[in-house]
């Protein structure tokens, strides 16, 4: 999927009309990337790759995947020390 992005704030669109039509607004966007004039922007130059975007979206979710291997190891151990507890004061 293509996605479009405002070089002003940042938003991202997956239609090109939707981004002409934030670039365009009566009340501009807030300037938090760069404070660009409506009319230095050229439409053609906010297509977003889509390889960094399948990047970007496997990166967290490898990230996710690691927390939750790491609360589950966790979770492992302190049953295991239970269990362990517990056949210590049944013998």
């Amino acid at each position: 999927m293509v996605l479009y992005k405002c070089p002003r704030c940042g938003k991202s669109f997956d239609k090109i009309g939707n981004t002409k039509n934030h670039i365009k607004r009566k009340i501009m966007c807030e300037p938090i990337l760069s404070n660009m004039n409506i009319k230095q922007i050229d439409i053609s130059c906010f297509k977003i790759d889509e390889e960094s975007t399948v990047d970007s979206s496997e990166a967290a979710r490898n990230n996710n995947q690691e927390r939750l291997v790491k609360k589950l190891e966790e979770s492992l151990s302190k049953i295991n020390e239970m269990l362990e507890t517990l056949k210590t004061n049944k013998s």
